[in-house]
């Protein structure tokens, strides 16, 4: 394999650390890690940090515009956010709008501008993240959250019928319950509420980020056949 650019949105979460360090243990490319805030953990060499809010759209597209040109071979897209209280009776369009920018529309920016140099190239591995529960409606007062992985969805099929031929692969990854620190200091669950909830699912636990990470790591590294398909990772939680 050639050496590679490598370009990881939201990469600070916990599951983006354990990708990043997957990618690494294997792999001595440039690696480019975004998140919305300055506190970064990366340290060494290869790997550049930015900050990108992106829930400001001005912002995505001058990040975006700025690595159109760095030939980035390999997108990694795992920002997000499914903290609300938003039920659809309730919506509002600011709340539709945040959801759409994080989960959505600041991939799509970032796409418009790697997109050309890939089909120039004849060669690009995408991979965004999805959720298993978007599937079965999920959660209640979840509604914009929900929507806006939907389109990651689609977009992911879109991007396999129009640019598979460019030898550009595009694939997502659905977790489901996940042992990040999401769920204790974001959701504010306990230990004992996030063992009861584990209890439900049928292997009885949450996935680790380094379950999740390899599973990226391969589909996005090892790949070179499949492209539009999303890959479920969450104990037949979401079956």
């Amino acid at each position: 394999m050639n050496e590679g650019h490598i370009l990881i949105t939201g990469g600070n979460s916990d599951i983006g650390k354990s990708v990043v360090e997957a990618i690494r243990k294997e792999l001595k490319w440039p690696i480019i890690v975004t998140r919305n805030t300055q506190n970064f953990s990366f340290s060494g060499k290869n790997i550049e940090e930015v900050t990108v809010d992106c829930d400001n759209r001005q912002e995505v597209e001058s990040f975006a515009h700025s690595i159109g040109g760095l030939g980035i071979s390999h997108y990694i897209q795992l920002q997000g956010n499914s903290w609300s209280s938003d039920y659809l009776d309730t919506q509002s369009f600011e709340s539709l709008d945040y959801h759409l920018n994080i989960n959505c529309l600041s991939t799509i920016m970032i796409l418009r501008f790697l997109l050309p140099t890939m089909k120039q190239r004849k060669f690009g591995r995408i991979c965004l993240m999805n959720t298993a529960s978007s599937e079965h409606g999920g959660g209640e007062s979840n509604f914009g959250y929900g929507l806006a992985k939907h389109s990651v969805g689609y977009t992911i099929k879109y991007l396999a019928k129009f640019y598979t031929s460019f030898n550009i692969l595009s694939n997502c990854v659905s977790p489901g319950l996940i042992e990040t620190k999401f769920h204790t200091k974001r959701m504010k669950r306990t230990l004992k509420q996030l063992e009861i909830r584990a209890s439900m699912v049928p292997l009885g636990r949450l996935g680790t980020p380094s379950e999740v990470a390899d599973l990226i790591y391969h589909i996005t590294f090892k790949n070179s056949f499949i492209s539009g398909e999303n890959f479920k990772i969450d104990g037949a939680d979401f079956s």
